[in-house]
């Protein structure tokens, strides 16, 4: 499978909008979220950053995913997202970092 390469546009639109909204919510988002909750500001990243970033993110792959027109199936969905088996070496990296 090969992919076309992406347009400064393109690049705006995919890279930076993303990079905007993760100023947002760190620079307004954690901050108002403490202050209305009183929870740590680990925990308000957590949530704010899951829910105001990585959520919408994971929405929109999955959209342009479905708008490709791809192949259909798991096998393809997988190589398409390059994910793989998780090895014990990998497993070892993750827990030294």
């Amino acid at each position: 499978m090969g992919l076309k390469p992406m347009f400064l546009g393109e690049s705006r639109h995919f890279f930076g909008l993303p990079a905007v909204i993760l100023f947002a919510v760190t620079h307004f988002g954690i901050p108002f979220l403490q202050f209305k909750t009183g929870l740590p500001i680990r925990i308000c990243w957590l949530l704010a950053g899951g829910f105001g970033v990585s959520a919408p993110l994971l929405v929109a792959s999955l959209l342009f995913y479905n708008l490709e027109a791809g192949p259909s199936g798991f096998e393809p969905f997988l190589e398409r997202f390059r994910l793989e088996t998780v090895t014990f070496g990998d497993l070892l990296w993750h827990l030294a970092a």
